[in-house]
Protein backbone atom coordinates (compact mmCIF):
# COMPACT_ATOMS: atom_id res chain seq x y z
CA UNK A 1 0.00 0.00 0.00
CA UNK A 2 2.95 2.62 0.71
CA UNK A 3 3.95 1.78 -2.48
CA UNK A 4 1.01 2.97 -4.31
CA UNK A 5 0.74 5.94 -2.21
CA UNK A 6 4.10 7.03 -2.88
CA UNK A 7 3.55 5.72 -6.84
CA UNK A 8 0.47 8.42 -6.55
CA UNK A 9 1.96 11.28 -5.03
CA UNK A 10 4.96 10.99 -7.67
CA UNK A 11 2.16 10.74 -10.37
CA UNK A 12 0.20 13.68 -9.42
CA UNK A 13 3.05 15.72 -9.21
CA UNK A 14 4.19 14.94 -12.98
CA UNK A 15 0.65 15.58 -13.85
CA UNK A 16 0.96 19.04 -11.86
CA UNK A 17 3.88 19.73 -13.10
CA UNK A 18 2.77 18.60 -17.04
CA UNK A 19 0.04 21.50 -16.40
CA UNK A 20 2.24 24.12 -15.79
CA UNK A 21 5.08 23.35 -18.64
CA UNK A 22 6.04 25.25 -21.21
CA UNK A 23 7.36 23.83 -24.87
CA UNK A 24 10.56 24.01 -26.22
CA UNK A 25 10.26 28.02 -27.50
CA UNK A 26 9.57 28.62 -23.82
CA UNK A 27 5.81 30.19 -24.49
CA UNK A 28 3.02 28.15 -23.06
CA UNK A 29 0.36 25.90 -25.49
CA UNK A 30 -2.29 28.20 -25.16
CA UNK A 31 0.27 31.05 -25.90
CA UNK A 32 1.28 29.06 -29.24
CA UNK A 33 -2.53 28.28 -29.98
CA UNK A 34 -2.96 32.25 -29.80
CA UNK A 35 -0.12 33.11 -32.09
CA UNK A 36 -1.07 30.30 -34.71
CA UNK A 37 -4.54 32.00 -34.70
CA UNK A 38 -2.96 35.70 -35.28
CA UNK A 39 -1.02 34.32 -38.07
CA UNK A 40 -3.78 32.71 -39.46
CA UNK A 41 -6.00 36.21 -39.13
CA UNK A 42 -3.13 37.88 -40.85
CA UNK A 43 -2.99 35.33 -43.42
CA UNK A 44 -7.04 35.88 -43.83
CA UNK A 45 -7.11 39.56 -43.47
CA UNK A 46 -4.16 39.92 -46.80
CA UNK A 47 -6.08 37.36 -48.65
CA UNK A 48 -9.72 39.71 -48.28
CA UNK A 49 -7.75 42.68 -49.18
CA UNK A 50 -6.27 41.24 -52.13
CA UNK A 51 -9.98 39.84 -52.68
CA UNK A 52 -11.32 43.24 -52.71
CA UNK A 53 -8.88 45.02 -54.62
CA UNK A 54 -9.28 42.54 -57.28
CA UNK A 55 -13.50 42.78 -56.88
CA UNK A 56 -12.61 46.96 -56.75
CA UNK A 57 -10.77 47.11 -60.15
CA UNK A 58 -12.90 44.77 -62.14
CA UNK A 59 -15.59 47.36 -61.18
CA UNK A 60 -13.89 49.99 -62.88
CA UNK A 61 -13.58 51.42 -66.66
CA UNK A 62 -10.10 52.06 -67.84
CA UNK A 63 -9.13 55.48 -68.43
CA UNK A 64 -8.32 56.57 -71.97
CA UNK A 65 -4.89 56.59 -73.71
CA UNK A 66 -4.59 59.60 -73.46
CA UNK A 67 -5.69 59.95 -69.96
CA UNK A 68 -2.52 57.51 -68.99
CA UNK A 69 0.04 58.87 -71.62
CA UNK A 70 -0.14 62.36 -69.24
CA UNK A 71 0.74 60.06 -66.43
CA UNK A 72 4.36 59.52 -67.86
CA UNK A 73 6.88 62.06 -66.82
CA UNK A 74 7.81 64.65 -68.42
CA UNK A 75 11.28 64.09 -66.79
CA UNK A 76 13.00 61.46 -64.26
CA UNK A 77 16.25 62.88 -63.38
CA UNK A 78 16.28 65.49 -65.31
CA UNK A 79 16.12 63.34 -68.45
CA UNK A 80 13.34 63.35 -71.04
CA UNK A 81 10.48 61.31 -71.80
CA UNK A 82 11.45 59.42 -75.24
CA UNK A 83 9.91 57.58 -77.58
CA UNK A 84 6.49 57.53 -75.77
CA UNK A 85 3.82 54.98 -76.59
CA UNK A 86 0.22 53.98 -75.46
CA UNK A 87 -0.78 50.82 -76.65
CA UNK A 88 -4.02 48.30 -75.55
CA UNK A 89 -2.60 45.01 -75.33
CA UNK A 90 -5.27 42.60 -74.53
CA UNK A 91 -7.71 44.19 -73.24
CA UNK A 92 -5.16 47.22 -70.76
CA UNK A 93 -3.99 50.24 -71.80
CA UNK A 94 -0.18 50.72 -71.52
CA UNK A 95 1.81 53.58 -71.22
CA UNK A 96 5.67 53.53 -72.18
CA UNK A 97 8.80 55.88 -72.14
CA UNK A 98 12.20 56.05 -72.02
CA UNK A 99 14.69 58.20 -70.28
CA UNK A 100 18.23 58.41 -71.21
CA UNK A 101 20.01 59.98 -67.68
CA UNK A 102 23.26 59.61 -68.97
CA UNK A 103 25.18 58.24 -71.46
CA UNK A 104 25.60 54.94 -69.52
CA UNK A 105 22.63 54.82 -67.98
CA UNK A 106 18.98 54.29 -70.09
CA UNK A 107 15.68 53.31 -68.33
CA UNK A 108 12.14 52.46 -69.16
CA UNK A 109 9.18 53.24 -67.51
CA UNK A 110 5.71 51.73 -67.96
CA UNK A 111 2.57 52.14 -66.36
CA UNK A 112 -0.67 49.63 -66.83
CA UNK A 113 -4.28 50.66 -65.78
CA UNK A 114 -5.25 47.54 -64.36
CA UNK A 115 -8.92 48.68 -64.45
CA UNK A 116 -11.90 45.65 -65.58
CA UNK A 117 -11.68 42.63 -66.01
CA UNK A 118 -8.29 42.15 -68.16
CA UNK A 119 -6.60 44.58 -65.88
CA UNK A 120 -7.44 42.18 -63.13
CA UNK A 121 -5.68 39.68 -65.01
CA UNK A 122 -2.59 41.73 -65.37
CA UNK A 123 -2.52 42.33 -61.27
CA UNK A 124 -3.08 38.68 -60.87
CA UNK A 125 -0.16 37.73 -62.71
CA UNK A 126 1.92 40.52 -63.63
CA UNK A 127 1.98 41.58 -59.39
CA UNK A 128 0.75 39.01 -57.15
CA UNK A 129 2.46 36.39 -59.35
CA UNK A 130 5.87 37.82 -59.09
CA UNK A 131 5.44 38.92 -55.47
CA UNK A 132 4.62 35.32 -54.06
CA UNK A 133 7.90 34.69 -56.33
CA UNK A 134 10.50 35.77 -53.97
CA UNK A 135 13.20 33.75 -54.03
CA UNK A 136 17.15 34.25 -54.99
CA UNK A 137 19.45 31.55 -57.39
CA UNK A 138 22.88 31.94 -58.67
CA UNK A 139 21.91 34.14 -61.52
CA UNK A 140 18.78 36.31 -59.98
CA UNK A 141 17.03 37.38 -57.41
CA UNK A 142 13.23 38.66 -56.64
CA UNK A 143 12.40 40.38 -53.11
CA UNK A 144 9.79 43.16 -51.89
CA UNK A 145 9.91 46.78 -51.96
CA UNK A 146 8.61 49.35 -51.38
CA UNK A 147 8.40 52.72 -53.49
CA UNK A 148 6.71 55.76 -52.11
CA UNK A 149 4.80 53.32 -49.93
CA UNK A 150 3.25 51.29 -52.21
CA UNK A 151 4.28 47.38 -52.38
CA UNK A 152 6.24 46.25 -54.72
CA UNK A 153 8.94 43.77 -55.81
CA UNK A 154 12.49 44.10 -57.18
CA UNK A 155 13.87 41.60 -60.20
CA UNK A 156 17.56 41.64 -61.10
CA UNK A 157 19.80 39.14 -63.06
CA UNK A 158 22.90 39.34 -60.98
CA UNK A 159 25.71 39.36 -63.91
CA UNK A 160 24.90 41.92 -65.60
CA UNK A 161 23.44 44.19 -62.75
CA UNK A 162 19.91 44.35 -64.84
CA UNK A 163 17.06 44.99 -62.79
CA UNK A 164 13.67 45.93 -62.92
CA UNK A 165 11.11 46.94 -60.06
CA UNK A 166 7.32 46.76 -60.60
CA UNK A 167 4.52 48.16 -57.95
CA UNK A 168 1.12 48.74 -57.47
CA UNK A 169 0.49 52.88 -56.79
CA UNK A 170 -3.01 54.64 -56.75
CA UNK A 171 -4.88 51.69 -56.13
CA UNK A 172 -5.33 50.55 -60.14
CA UNK A 173 -1.83 50.93 -61.73
CA UNK A 174 0.56 48.52 -61.61
CA UNK A 175 4.39 50.48 -62.58
CA UNK A 176 7.44 49.55 -63.75
CA UNK A 177 10.87 51.04 -64.00
CA UNK A 178 13.81 48.93 -65.44
CA UNK A 179 17.37 48.79 -66.95
CA UNK A 180 19.70 49.47 -64.05
CA UNK A 181 21.08 48.75 -60.91
CA UNK A 182 18.73 48.45 -58.25
CA UNK A 183 19.63 50.94 -55.79
CA UNK A 184 20.19 53.26 -58.43
CA UNK A 185 16.25 52.35 -59.54
CA UNK A 186 14.79 52.58 -56.47
CA UNK A 187 15.87 56.30 -56.36
CA UNK A 188 14.50 56.86 -59.99
CA UNK A 189 11.78 55.03 -58.96
CA UNK A 190 10.68 57.36 -55.95
CA UNK A 191 10.39 60.52 -58.71
CA UNK A 192 7.38 58.49 -59.75
CA UNK A 193 4.33 60.04 -58.47
CA UNK A 194 1.44 57.98 -59.24
CA UNK A 195 -1.72 59.05 -57.27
Amino acid sequence: MYKHLILYFVALSLLACNIDKKNKTGTKDSEVTTNENKSVEKVNAAAASIQNVKENLGTLSPISNEELQKMLPVKIAGALAENTTVENSSGVNIASADYKINDSTAISLSIIDCAGPAGVGIYTTQHLGMAAAEGETEDEYTKAVSINGNKGYEHCYKEDNDCSIVWFAGGRYLVSIEGVAADKLKQLAGEVKIK
